[in-house]
């Protein structure tokens, strides 16, 4: 005995599964974060150091949870650099350089890329009577060398570092570094010659004074992110604000 099409049919969609499946690809997005444990500072940081980023808002992708609001991601100090500051020389970068490992045990078959796209830390002292202090880190003319440090006609660069997101070379603020800054911070970081560096924003750090440090922010986009700043004295500490930059890609 046959069974009738209409039959069949009725039978494979009830076999099919009730929710749309969802098929994604690269993907990339920002999340804020806070910084709660340990601190970055040319003067103190190690390698080896860690420090601990708390999400203040659910990380998706498609629509998807990928990361909840709360998960901790750990970054480890990588590199950090006090160079000799000589009378009558250009003051050099003092850089530091961290590695994030990214919670992946939670998030598969996904992987995350992970940099830093802003990092406002601004002591509560100096906030008295400055409200708008705290968004000067999303603009580029609050930095001290960011407008000389990005080839501003390369925000779309294909990417030929290993496991790099594609994604988030779409992402506004990622442009490709200038040549010599690229060059300078390869030296520093010892890193190969012609590895693509891109820079992906800037940070403002007030202290209890008012004084204020700016920082650029750079990534080689392979869960790094590289700090610099021409003052030595930075520093971020538990309570700073950032802004992450997260790519996903299915595996």
């Amino acid at each position: 005995m046959k069974i009738p099409i209409l039959v069949t049919m009725l039978l494979t969609l009830m076999a099919s599964p009730a929710y749309p499946q969802r098929i994604s690809g690269s993907s990339a997005t920002s999340v804020a974060a806070e910084l709660i444990k340990g601190k970055l500072s040319p003067a103190d940081s190690r390698p080896g150091d860690q420090i601990t980023v708390r999400l203040k808002e659910d990380l998706k992708s498609n629509g998807d949870i990928v990361l909840k609001k709360g998960t901790s991601i750990t970054g480890v100090v990588r590199h950090a650099s006090r160079p000799e500051v000589k009378a009558g020389a250009t003051d050099p970068d003092f850089v530091i350089e961290v590695e994030w490992l990214t919670p992946t045990e939670e998030v598969r078959p996904r992987e995350l890329m992970i940099a830093v796209q802003s990092v406002t830390q601004v002591s509560p002292i100096a906030l008295i009577g400055s409200e708008n202090e705290t968004d000067a880190a999303t603009t580029p003319s609050h930095a001290s060398r960011g407008q000389g440090l990005v080839n501003q006609t390369s925000t779309h660069v294909t990417s030929q570092a290993s496991g790099s997101n594609t994604a988030l070379l779409n992402m506004p603020s990622v442009v490709a570094a200038d040549p010599s800054t690229a060059t300078e911070l390869q030296k520093s970081l010892g890193t190969a010659d012609g590895q693509p560096l891109f820079q992906t924003g800037h940070g403002l750090l007030v202290s209890p004074g008012g004084y204020k440090d700016s920082i650029d922010i750079f990534s080689y986009l392979n869960n790094d992110t590289v700090l610099t700043s021409r003052s030595r004295n930075f520093e971020l500490s538990s309570g700073a604000q950032l802004r992450l930059l997260v790519g996903m890609r299915k595996k």
